[in-house]
Parts: C-alpha cells; structure tokens; sequence
C-alpha cells in the first residue's frame, strides 16, 4: 500500500541491482539515470511521445498495405490517407477519455475501449467500400496490427525518452 502511495504524490521508486556482470554497461546508465531523477526520466518519456507522434503514421501505413496486398485499386497515398484519418479520431478518443476521467466519470470513460474497433470498421467498409465480412475479417486485422504498430512505437519512445 506504502508503493502505492508513493507512486500517487509522483514519487517512482525504482529498485533494481544491476551490479552483476551480465548487465550490459548502456542498461547500467540507463538504470542508474532513472534512479538519481525518475521524474525527469518519464518527463523525457512523455516528450519524446509528442514529438515523435508522427511516426505512428509511417509505421502504421505498411500494415494498411497488407490488409490490401497487391490491390490495383488502393495505392499508398488512399493508405496513408486512411491512417491519418484514423489517427486523429483515436487522438479526439483519447482527449474525450481523459476529459471524461478529469470530470469523474471513469466508468463512461472504459467504455471508450470498445468505440476503436467499432470506427475502424465503419471506415474500412465505407472507405474502402468493403462487404460486411471483408471489413469484418480487416477489422480483426486491422486491430492486431494496432498493437503491433502501437508497441512499435512505444519502443522508439522509450529508447528516445531514456538516452
């Protein structure tokens, strides 16, 4: 209970014993930088989130294509059109979210997690004109490839936000 207390008044204890010798001399820094400012650290963290939130569209415009491999009819540009699109509603999502946490309604605010899917295949099926089972079946895709774009991206942030 102490931890987590502590961790609300924005004090990150960060215990870890990195004296042996299978440590690797950069995670030693690393580490050792965490523990002497840890506010400092996610600060740098956080920074590096926003000034590296475009990179979300590159990455995630490969993963466009795959739902759509050697398509004539969709070429890169309507992908990365559909991917920006896309990732300003989950941003307006987001700041609904934290908005809706701010004024207490966090129950209203975990339902947000379901409205993701729901826009994605609204906007594959209409902007990709696709039958119900077709944006059903890239809907699925689509998603998993998500989290693989988004855990992408959170290991640029943190490899950026800690050196």
């Amino acid at each position: 209970m102490a931890q987590i207390q502590k961790l609300e008044r924005g004090e990150i204890p960060i215990e870890a014993d990195v004296s042996d010798d299978d440590t690797p001399q950069w995670v030693r820094g690393v580490v050792k930088k965490a523990q002497e400012n840890p506010e400092l650290m996610v600060t740098n963290i956080q920074d590096a989130a926003s000034k590296f939130s475009w990179l979300l569209i590159p990455l995630s415009v490969p993963f466009m294509w795959l739902l759509f491999p050697f398509s004539r009819k969709y070429y890169l540009y309507d992908h990365t059109v559909f991917v920006t699109y896309s990732l300003s509603f989950m941003m307006m999502l987001a700041i609904l979210g934290g908005l809706l946490v701010a004024a207490g309604w966090t129950a209203v605010a975990g339902f947000l997690f379901f409205v993701p899917p729901i826009h994605m295949y609204r906007q594959l099926k209409q902007a990709y004109g696709l039958g119900r089972f077709g944006a059903l079946f890239r809907t699925t895709l689509l998603v998993t490839f998500a989290f693989v774009a988004a855990a992408l991206f959170f290991v640029v942030v943190a490899a950026v936000g800690v050196a």
